[in-house]
């Protein structure tokens, strides 16, 4: 997390992680997905992502006949979006990262963070790797003169608390995506923009299988690029849907390799996701007792 732009990016926040084909991730949990990976169709029949409102009527995913196949993941998109808008006031969870960045995929990263919607307002504490545990970032829109705040650990924390261009050279040092474009609701509005930017191309196929992403009862939703081409960086891609949350919990890509091999390009989890918990303006303060901020130096 920080879902991330399926045409130009190599989806974010969702804000990648380390579930290369097969490989589990510490900490995430069991991932078990029905012909994910073997090369099994979609089912026959559609599949009913859990309603959480008598108004997402709509949520099927299945295209209709002769519509372009990005447009019913498009539609469950919207709807998501607009029921986390209009019901999910703020949210607790854990979430793991892993990138390709220049060419390089990095190490797995995983955070404890707070999400809340209005202002949108983002805190993470780095948990592993090892290097980073401890390090803070808070962001609060509209708050800060735009900046982020940030602390290392180590000889980084001597800096103190750091403010920080949420899309400046050094707030995006190994990150695809800026903190802007952090969490669940994001990931559902990237999904809406992959359409937009590409619902003029035939080379997309959409498929349906469920999954279980860290013991969650899963949709997958598989976007499938069948050509290759400069301004589709994917050649694959995988949004993960909770059923009974019905919010995309997990995002993976895989582009294409110089050897028709299709290396991992990004992959954002959010697990132990615990929604309208109450968080407050202290939450996303540096001044809170529970955190580690200091003046700087």
């Amino acid at each position: 997390m920080t879902f991330h732009n399926l045409g130009k990016f190599a989806f974010h926040a969702f804000i990648g992680s380390a579930f290369l084909l097969g490989y589990v991730s510490p900490g995430v949990g069991e991932i078990n997905e029905t012909g994910a990976e073997t090369g099994a169709s979609a089912q026959d029949a559609p599949i009913q992502i859990a309603l959480n409102d008598p108004a997402m009527s709509n949520a099927v995913l299945n295209s209709l006949e002769g519509e372009h196949p990005l447009l019913a993941p498009m539609r469950w998109a919207d709807e998501s979006a607009q029921y986390m808008q209009a019901n999910v006031r703020d949210y607790t969870c854990t979430v793991t990262k892993r990138e390709r960045i220049n060419g390089i995929l990095g190490k797995e990263e995983i955070m404890d963070a707070k999400v809340r919607h209005e202002p949108f307002s983002v805190y993470m504490k780095f948990t592993s790797p090892r290097r980073f545990s401890g390090r803070e970032v808070i962001y609060v829109e509209n708050a800060n003169s735009g900046n982020l705040l940030a602390h290392g650990v180590g000889l980084e924390a001597l800096a103190g608390t750091m403010h920080l261009s949420p899309t400046g050279r050094l707030a995006m040092k190994g990150n695809l995506h800026p903190i802007t474009d952090f969490g669940v609701l994001n990931l559902a509005r990237q999904l809406i923009r992959v359409g937009e930017v590409n619902i003029q191309k035939d080379s997309f196929d959409v498929n349906y299988f469920d999954a279980e992403i860290a013991g969650r009862a899963c949709v997958c939703i598989e976007v499938l690029n069948q050509k290759r081409r400069d301004d589709v960086l994917f050649c694959k891609a995988h949004i993960y849907v909770d059923r009974e949350l019905n919010i995309p919990i997990r995002y993976v890509s895989w582009g294409w390799g110089k050897n028709g091999d299709f290396p991992l390009l990004e992959e954002y989890t959010y697990s132990n996701i615990k929604l309208n918990v109450g968080l407050t303006d202290q939450d996303f303060d540096i001044r809170n007792p529970k955190y580690n901020y200091r003046e700087s130096r």
